[in-house]
């Protein structure tokens, strides 16, 4: 059920549902490129998430505007529902298309950068190789940014990698270490603490401050881990040093 209301003098919220599904998901990447495309001149700044999209506006009154969000966006679902399940294939099938916007993120995946990839192996009854192999053959959707910047929650986990946080977080996840927890997996822009299964490491700073955008994937792209060697991860680190 579509909910629109204020959450403050400048900003709307747009909730598509009450729980989480892939459908759901869609539809909030279709409004929000739509109001991409569109720009309408109110629109200040938005933010998807995996539910909810956030607008902030500007030069139009919040009761004007919902009435009209109400409309226009129950209309886009609903011509654009009928495409969902056609679009989805063909997004992965497309390899002109779709595979050429899926954003590769290099991982090592050695124990020495994954302090919780032998464990998680064990727990789930596979090889190391197995693990590595499911969670870099998965291509993932960016459902929402958060917890820090340039963190990226991204979805879905195979069913076989789906285990919860650790019980005991750490008190420091090493900045680029890429985890699991539930059913999503996500990288971590900066050392802090943290509570997710350590599977390996990225050279790649998520957080760019001085770039624009300031995030190396966003809400709605699509993120494939490529597993390289210890060799070319320390490789990789001193050339991004210089």
């Amino acid at each position: 059920m579509l909910k629109i209301y204020p959450v403050g003098p400048d900003a709307i919220m747009v909730q598509f549902a009450g729980a989480f599904d892939e459908a759901i998901a869609m539809q909030v990447n279709e409004v929000s490129q739509w109001l991409s495309a569109t720009q309408p001149y109110w629109l200040v700044d938005m933010v998807p998430s995996y539910i909810t999209l956030l607008l902030f506006h500007k030069n139009i009154e919040q009761s004007q505007l919902i009435r009209y969000l109400n409309i226009e966006i129950a209309d886009q679902v609903s011509a654009r529902q009928k495409n969902v399940s056609e679009q989805q294939n063909n997004e992965f099938a497309n390899a002109d298309g779709f595979v050429n916007r899926v954003i590769k993120i290099p991982v090592c995946y050695h124990p020495a950068l994954a302090e919780d990839l032998e464990a998680t192996a064990e727990l789930i009854g596979i090889t190391v190789d197995g693990l590595i192999a499911l969670h870099s053959e998965t291509i993932y959707r960016v459902y929402a940014l958060g917890f820090q910047p340039g963190f990226a929650f991204l979805g879905t986990l195979p069913q076989a990698l789906t285990l919860p946080r650790l019980e005991t977080p750490r008190m420091k996840v090493p900045a680029g270490s890429v985890a699991i927890a539930e059913r999503q997996t996500a990288v971590y822009p900066a050392a802090t603490p943290g509570g997710w299964r350590i599977l390996g490491r990225t050279p790649l700073p998520m957080f760019l401050p001085d770039k624009s955008p300031p995030v190396r994937i966003q809400a709605n792209q699509y993120v494939q881990f490529v597993p390289i060697e210890l060799i070319e991860y320390e490789q990789l680190v001193l050339q991004l040093k210089q």
